[in-house]
Order: C-alpha cells, then sequence, then structure tokens
C-alpha cells in the first residue's frame, strides 16, 4: 500500500495525528508492505508579520484541543514560540528542511518531520529559526555534516518550501493528486514502514 501524507511540520493537528501514523507504520497489518511518502502541504509559507495581539492566544486554544484529543505534549502558555512577540509564523524553513532531509536522508525523514513537531510544540521552540532546525539533540548524525560543511544553508535554499505549486495553494480549489510534487521515486520512495519511519 502506497500512503501519501500531506502534512506540515507546523500544523497542530498533524502533529497530533502523528501518534496514530506512527502507529500504523509500526504496524501496517493489512496495509504491509505500507510506503509512505510525506509531502509538505505549505501551511503558512512566507508569512512576514508577527501575530496580531489576541492571535496566539487564539491558535494556542485550538493546541489546547488537539492536546485533549491526542494526549500529545504541548508546552505551555507563555512559554510557546507563539507568545514571543517578534514570533513569525511562517512555516517555510521548517518545511523546507524536512524536503531537505527527505532529498539527502530520505530513510530519517518520518524522524525528523516529528522531531521538529516535538521542538516547536512541546519544547516551544521557534522552528523557524534556520539555526534551531539542526535539532541537535539526537541527531548528531544529520549536524555533524552541517555544520562541518555550513551545508544547512544552502540545502534551505536548494530545497522548495512546499511539495505543493503556489498556484494550486492559492487557488480556491483543493489541490489533486496531479498537483504534488512527490518524492523523486528513485531516492526516497518507497520506503516499508518497518524499515524506516518508526516512531
Amino acid at each position: 500500500m502506497n500512503l501519501i501524507y500531506i502534512a506540515d511540520p507546523m500544523c497542530s493537528w498533524c502533529y497530533g495525528f502523528g501518534k496514530t501514523l506512527s502507529a500504523l507504520l509500526a504496524d501496517p497489518r493489512d496495509a504491509a508492505p505500507l510506503q509512505l511518502a510525506l509531502v509538505m502541504g505549505g501551511l503558512r509559507p512566507y508569512t512576514t508579520e508577527p501575530l496580531a495581539e489576541g492571535h496566539a492566544d487564539e491558535i494556542f486554544g485550538h493546541w489546547k484541543h488537539v492536546h485533549e484529543a491526542s494526549g500529545l505534549p504541548f508546552s505551555q502558555a507563555p512559554n510557546t514560540a507563539l507568545h514571543d512577540p517578534e514570533f513569525i509564523y511562517d512555516t517555510e524553513p521548517a518545511s523546507r528542511a524536512t524536503i531537505a532531509v527527505r532529498t539527502h536522508w530520505p530513510q530519517h525523514v518520518w524522524r525528523y518531520f516529528k522531531a521538529v513537531q516535538h521542538a516547536f510544540y512541546a519544547d516551544g521552540k521557534n522552528v523557524t529559526r534556520p539555526e534551531v532546525l539542526p535539532l541537535s539533540e539526537g541527531w548528531d548524525w544529520a549536524c555533524d555534516r552541517w555544520r562541518r560543511s555550513c551545508r544547512l544553508p544552502r540545502l534551505l535554499r536548494e530545497s522548495p518550501h512546499s511539495d505543493v505549486p503556489t498556484g494550486a495553494r492559492t487557488s480556491r480549489r483543493t489541490p489533486s493528486t496531479s498537483d504534488l510534487r512527490l518524492p523523486n521515486p528513485a531516492r526516497s520512495w518507497p520506503h516499508r514502514a518497518a524499515g524506516w519511519a518508526r516512531p
């Protein structure tokens, strides 16, 4: 079974759904062999303005719903990235970093995607900052390479911010699978869940 999962690392419901998807990937049962294509949907790319007054609390209210539904941890106000007065909810850097990992280290992309989510939602880190995205704790394999060659900025520049083209995202219609930039079959697809996409 081929599963195309369209998500964003800074989407709270995507974070909440990760628990269910991780369980499916770990034990696909009748869906085996399960192959995952992780596609970035582009939630708020290239946002340039800080959140309007009161908007952080409004978004945090949605996070509470996700916590109640999923049981996953969230940092508490005011110790969230949302409540930083200078925070700009730009999902482009985190999505681009995920695509960079998918391109260069596809076997790690699901774990990296979840690590970015956990850093943002549970640890309250501002993952819009490129210097945060290597996520040094537990990611020495990537951080060493990034630090030695200073490749992270270049990887971010080379990787598209979203797998959904701008025209499809800005139009009123719902993007179809024909709009999506799916992972390169030769490099990152297929990958069996039991082999790499474990929680």
